[in-house]
C-alpha cells in the first residue's frame, strides 16, 4: 500500500510535530503576496493540475478548476489548492477562522481537496507569511 500524496501532505501540514517520516517530495509550497503573483502559479500549473477551488475568491478560468463540492469521490493525479489567511498554527496544529462565505469548515475543505491527489500537490499560500514559514520550516 502507498498512500496517496495528498493523504501524506494532511497528515504533515495539519500537524506539524507529527514525527513520521514521510516522502513529501510530492508536494510543492509556494508563497504569493498578491492576486499577481497568485494569477502566476495559476498559469504555471494549469495543463497538469486540477484546482481545487475550496473559495470563490480564488476561481480562476484560466486553469481546470473543480468546487469543492465536486470531488467527493473522486481523485486527481495532480492538485493546486490555495491556503489563505483563513489559516494558522495552534500549538503546532493547523486550525481556521471560519468564514462566513463559506458553507464548510475550512479545515474539512482543505482536508477533502488534499485527501484526493493520488500524486503531486501544488499548495499556494496567499498573504499568510507566518504559516508559510511554520509550514516550510516543518517539511525539511
Amino acid at each position: 500500500y502507498s498512500a496517496f500524496c495528498g493523504d501524506k501532505v494532511c497528515e504533515k501540514l495539519f500537524d506539524l510535530s507529527t514525527k513520521n517520516k514521510l516522502d513529501l517530495s510530492c508536494v510543492r509550497v509556494f508563497y504569493a503576496s498578491n492576486k499577481e503573483e497568485l494569477e502566476t502559479y495559476f498559469n504555471i500549473y494549469h495543463k497538469e493540475y486540477t484546482y481545487i477551488c475550496s473559495n470563490k475568491k480564488y476561481q480562476n478560468e484560466n486553469i481546470n478548476t473543480v468546487s469543492i463540492l465536486d470531488v467527493v469521490g473522486k481523485d486527481y493525479e495532480n492538485v493546486l489548492m490555495v491556503i489563505d489567511t483563513n489559516y494558522y498554527y495552534n500549538k503546532n496544529k493547523l486550525a481556521s477562522y471560519d468564514s462566513s462565505d463559506n458553507d464548510y469548515l475550512n479545515l474539512k475543505i482543505l482536508y477533502q481537496g488534499l485527501t484526493r491527489t493520488r500524486d503531486n500537490v501544488v499548495l499556494v499560500i496567499y498573504r499568510n507569511k507566518k504559516l508559510f514559514k511554520e509550514l516550510t520550516n516543518n517539511l525539511i
